[in-house]
């Protein structure tokens, strides 16, 4: 986990346990939740938290199981629900504006290898008091296995998101908080034109054997 911010930014923003992102002692900048709905074979919609729920399940190391997509199945996320904040802390002054935003970056990948990767923009949908909710918007829905042929994937989530913080007179530093959230993993059945291919493999080789 890393925290990467602009060049004006003077002072370390270190990221600690699943996704939280802290200024310093006083966690006066951070993420409150990030949370993933999911669609997948038996589950229509199904909450994983990537930080901050006591309520759902991790998503970090979370299995997916088999998706045979063979029959129309899929693993879609339907939508991924952010709470962040940037409040006054004991040295600096933090806050999040109109102007600010936040980011989820999706990569799948095999082997270790990316064949696919994406980022979204999380829209604000609500702000009290300092403290920013934000959602996918429009861009819910998102198949995470279309395209995909037979085997064992990972998919990866992290947040990005900016703000300003102010340390005595002078102008906002603006920051880049970035950190990596989870890594799951699921699983790609072999296309029905697989199975096709070693039933007939199979009648091949029992024909041999009866001759």
């Amino acid at each position: 986990m890393k925290a990467i911010y602009s060049k004006r930014v003077p002072r370390a923003v270190c990221a600690i346990a699943c996704g939280i992102i802290t200024a310093n002692a006083s966690a006066d900048v951070g993420i409150t939740y990030a949370n993933g709905g999911f669609a997948f074979p038996s589950e229509p919609l199904f909450y994983l938290s990537a930080s901050g729920s006591s309520v759902f399940s991790s998503l970090h190391g979370y299995s997916f199981g088999p998706i045979n997509t063979s029959i129309g199945e899929s693993l879609v996320l339907r939508n991924f629900y952010l709470g962040n904040f940037a409040v006054t802390g004991d040295t600096s002054t933090n806050y999040i504006d109109a102007s600010s935003t936040a980011l989820l970056m999706i990569a799948v990948a095999q082997g270790g290898a990316i064949v696919h990767s994406q980022n979204y923009a999380l829209q604000r949908t609500t702000v009290n008091s300092g403290y920013h909710n934000w959602d996918l918007g429009s861009a819910t829905d998102i198949n995470l296995t279309a395209g995909l042929g037979g085997g064992d994937y990972t998919v990866s989530m992290r947040v990005a998101y900016t703000y300003f913080t102010v340390t005595g007179a002078t102008l906002p530093d603006v920051g880049l908080a970035q950190t990596t959230i989870v890594t799951s993993n699921f699983a790609v059945v072999p296309a029905s034109g697989s199975f096709a291919l070693l039933g007939a493999a199979a009648g091949l080789i029992g024909r041999r054997r009866r001759s």
